[in-house]
């Protein structure tokens, strides 16, 4: 949110409180993600303090009542980059489902930099 600090910024996971954006940010990956809703303004009267500058509000990915299924995804790796990810849902009754995401992510802590300036 432009012209405020991460302490202004409320963080939301599924509409749950999390926490001020400064202290709960980390980079995640997207995949288990469904959409992500940035409500620019106050909101301190729905979504508590520190909500001055927005409110971010990270939607995950919900339980579908179809078969059972696991889906994987082998690990790549790229620039010293590993990533692997895999998902396990489906129905269990007419009124219960599942869905458990697994990540893996390792990096061997170098950073290229592809631009270099002369």
């Amino acid at each position: 949110m432009r012209g405020f600090v991460g302490n202004q910024v409320t963080l939301l996971r599924d509409g749950v409180y999390v926490g001020p954006a400064n202290m709960v940010n980390r980079s995640e990956n997207s995949f288990n993600l469904q959409s992500v809703e940035l409500l620019q303004g106050p909101g301190s009267v729905l979504y508590g303090q520190g909500s001055v500058g927005g409110t971010i509000n990270v939607l995950t990915k919900k339980p579908v009542f179809d078969t059972p299924s696991l889906i994987y995804t082998a690990p790549t790796e790229a620039l010293g980059l590993t990533t692997s990810e895999s998902v396990a849902g489906g129905q269990i009754n007419r009124s219960l489902a599942f869905r458990s995401d697994f990540s893996y992510y390792a990096s061997d802590g170098y950073v290229v930099n592809p631009i270099r300036i002369i």
